[in-house]
């Protein structure tokens, strides 16, 4: 393998390309990339010398079937302008009329393809997601089923490595990264080692510390897996895992469902997969799947959780039932913990949220619970304390804290922060809750018709929690408004169906009356 790949820098002419971090570096100069600016970069590069149309670009890099043209216009013009690129003598990107753009290359230019790197492109053009502001259900495996290869050094590594990703805790975590980091320094073609650094780096972004470098190469790494053995389930796993982490959500739930398609006996992937049915809104394939899972006797970690939050959503008593099952099968656990304080605030229960995160400990202290701490201090009118709360989450927290900015009228220091993130456009968005963040921002921002763009957008992706919106100190006047009762009824329709589905699923009454 070209170690190239694990240097995660590219050189393209005179251009050095830091790909972890959006990073271009062209005559001794630093140039920092957006994420859809690198993106769009990436995707003319590996078609290089051939043009991209826009429809190309639109599916690639927005991933959407349509993008208007001017947006796809203006990405390109701000590209140019971070390279230093004369559009009328054009160094890097030619303007194709009729076709759309293409990359400037010479043959030494595209001499690094030649050498392999051709298939690490093809990877990175999809390389800076959004960030997901995290969900429960995202799963790596506790084992996995392939073979460790027969060396001395590297076979303790990837045990000790998986031993402390199994303990699904923050500090565990990263030991876990760098042992598996230590495994391909050894051996830099080993396919446990390459999965098991994905799945450990996604792990930490989705329950600890998102970090986009750590996303982007969780899913470079899947990718080469898949490259190196597309009939693995575990490598199409390792996939699934990245792209969730990143909040794709159809293309994470596409990639697990092959990994389970390929074997059946990758039930995690499996309950990944249902979780994120369930975030978008499908209940019913959600707890179907989960109920699949049961019965083939594969436990995740999660399940109680997400059976939870899914009965919660569609108002069944048994909600509360699962909710201690997961107590009890992972007690103190900072998943179970959010959950639990999540649903106390939907209810209006602010203090009980912060009782239950008063469990919270030095190693349950993750980003994800600093954003719900924050948001029940909200509900509670401290706004101070809240900012405190979003600005210990770091990126997660970076648009509510905005939000609070605003409300507070400090308009300016709102909008610097919001601008930091970074956020595309309404049509670019994959993740619901990311969705519903802007709208509260929009709307402490007063833009009250934008606000209710990103509602509907919200509940476009599967979006389905009205006490979240009606309790949200940003939103709650919204939703007495026109615009705001019409998303409430499309709620409770999409609800009532996918309780209707539920109730008429025979197989299903186990988990809506457990026994």
């Amino acid at each position: 393998m070209d170690n190239l790949f694990f240097r995660n820098q590219l050189q393209h002419g005179d251009l050095l390309i830091d790909v972890h971090k959006g990073v271009v570096r062209r005559h001794e100069k630093t140039i920092k990339l957006p994420d859809l600016s690198l993106r769009v970069m990436l995707c003319l590069i590996k078609a290089a010398p051939a043009s991209v149309s826009r429809d190309e670009l639109a599916r690639e890099v927005w991933e959407q079937n349509h993008v208007a043209e001017e947006v796809i216009a203006q990405r390109i013009a701000l590209l140019r302008k971070a390279l230093g690129d004369d559009p009328a003598h054009p160094a890097f990107i030619r303007t194709i009329r009729g076709k759309g753009y293409c990359w400037i290359a010479s043959r030494s230019h595209l001499s690094l393809w030649n050498l392999g790197a051709a298939a690490v492109f093809a990877i990175l053009l999809l390389s800076a997601g959004w960030m997901a502001f995290g969900g429960v259900g995202n799963e790596a495996p506790t084992a996995q089923p392939t073979a460790i290869a027969v060396n001395d050094q590297l076979a303790p590594l990837l045990i000790r490595a998986r031993e402390q990703l199994a303990v699904q805790q923050a500090e565990e975590t990263s030991r876990a990264v760098r042992l598996f980091e230590e495994a391909l320094l050894i051996a830099p073609d080993s396919f446990e080692a390459i999965t098991g650094l994905s799945f450990a780096l996604s792990t930490r972004t989705t329950k600890f510390t998102p970090a986009e470098s750590d996303s982007l190469r969780a899913e470079i790494l899947a990718r080469t897996a898949i490259a190196m053995d597309d009939q693995s389930a575990s490598a199409w796993h390792a996939l699934g895992y990245a792209l969730d982490s990143q909040g794709r959500v159809g293309e994470a739930i596409a990639a697990y469902e092959q990994s389970y398609a390929l074997d059946p006996r990758e039930m995690a992937a499996g309950s990944s997969a249902a979780y994120l049915d369930i975030i978008s809104g499908r209940f019913h394939s959600g707890l179907s799947q989960e109920l699949a899972a049961i019965n083939s006797g594969f436990r995740s970690r999660y399940a109680e959780i997400q059976i939870a939050l899914a009965l919660d959503l569609m108002g069944f008593a048994a909600a509360s039932d699962w909710m201690d099952r997961a107590e009890r099968a992972n007690p103190g656990q900072s998943v179970v913990l959010g959950a639990r304080a999540d649903a106390a605030i939907r209810q209006g229960n602010a203090r009980g949220a912060l009782a239950i995160l008063e469990q919270d400990n030095a190693e349950h202290n993750t980003e994800r619970l600093a954003v719900i701490r924050g948001r029940a201090l909200l509900q509670l009118g401290d706004h101070e304390a809240a900012l405190q709360a979003f600005n210990a989450a770091g990126e997660r927290g970076i648009i509510l804290l905005a939000a609070v900015r605003a409300l507070e009228g400090d308009v300016e220091a709102a909008l610097e922060l919001a601008g930091r993130t970074d956020q595309p456009g309404l049509e670019f968005d994959t993740w619901p809750e990311s969705a519903l963040r802007m709208a509260e921002l929009m709307a402490a921002l007063g833009e009250d018709e934008r606000a209710l763009r990103y509602l509907a957008r919200a509940i476009d992706l599967g979006w389905r929690d009205w006490h979240e919106i009606s309790e949200s100190p940003f939103l709650g006047r919204l939703a007495d408004t026109q615009g705001g009762q019409i998303l409430l009824q499309r709620i409770e329709r999409e609800i009532e169906a996918q309780r209707q589905l539920v109730l008429a699923d025979n197989a299903l009454s186990v988990l809506v009356n457990p026994g």
